[in-house]
């Protein structure tokens, strides 16, 4: 089907999803959740045979915390993957406007928290 023929609300649909799919924010969880994903599946895979036994079933699940735990660690490597990957390369609140939240005349901004993209992850 040709781009022209469909009507207006269904392009912006599309054109809305295509933004959110091509973000960093997007990407980097794809590259995050398919390595442990991945990780995971081989853990279960190996936890379903009928052969196992206690001993191996205590070293998966302990290599899985350590996999998840550790994780975190690796921030940097899942960021620059995802740089490479992305058709976007730098985070979204760098692209939108600042969100300015009303403040009351009893309150100020100076205990406002203000984190960067990459800092939200």
């Amino acid at each position: 089907m040709n781009a022209t023929t469909e009507n207006n609300m269904t392009r912006n649909e599309s054109q809305g999803l295509l933004n959110k799919l091509q973000s960093l924010e997007t990407c980097f969880m794809s590259i995050l959740w398919g390595f442990l994903l991945n990780r995971l599946n081989v853990v279960s895979e190996k936890l379903q045979k009928v052969e196992i036994d206690c001993g191996l079933v205590v070293e998966l699940y302990d290599s899985l915390i350590q996999l998840i735990t550790n994780t975190r660690e690796h921030f940097d490597e899942f960021e620059k993957k995802e740089i490479e990957k992305s058709v976007t390369k730098e985070y979204k609140d760098l692209k939108t406007r600042k969100k300015i939240k009303s403040i009351f005349y009893d309150e100020t901004r100076h205990n406002d928290l203000i984190a960067s993209g990459r800092e939200k992850f």
